[in-house]
C-alpha cells in the first residue's frame, strides 16, 4: 500500500460486523458496524459510503423494528 492512499479495511470491517449482526451474533455488532463505518468516512474510504448505509440499516433492524412489533402487540 501506497503512502497517502486509504484502504477500505474499517469498510469492510462494518461489513463484517453488519453481517454477523443480521446472521445473529449479537445486535452489539451493529453498533460496532456503525462505529467503524463512520470512521471510514472521517478517513475517507472510497466504500465508507455504501458501509454506512447497510450498517444504518443493520441497526434499524436489530433494535427498531423489533421494538415496534413488541409495542404493536400491547
Amino acid at each position: 500500500m501506497a503512502y497517502g492512499q486509504p484502504s477500505s479495511t474499517l469498510s469492510v470491517v462494518a461489513f463484517v460486523c453488519a453481517a454477523a449482526a443480521v446472521f445473529g451474533y449479537g445486535p452489539t455488532l451493529a453498533i460496532v458496524g456503525m462505529l467503524c463505518a463512520a470512521l471510514a468516512m472521517g478517513r475517507g474510504e472510497g466504500l465508507a459510503g455504501a458501509a454506512a448505509m447497510v450498517a444504518l440499516m443493520v441497526l434499524v433492524l436489530t433494535f427498531v423494528l423489533p421494538t415496534g412489533a413488541v409495542l404493536g402487540h400491547l
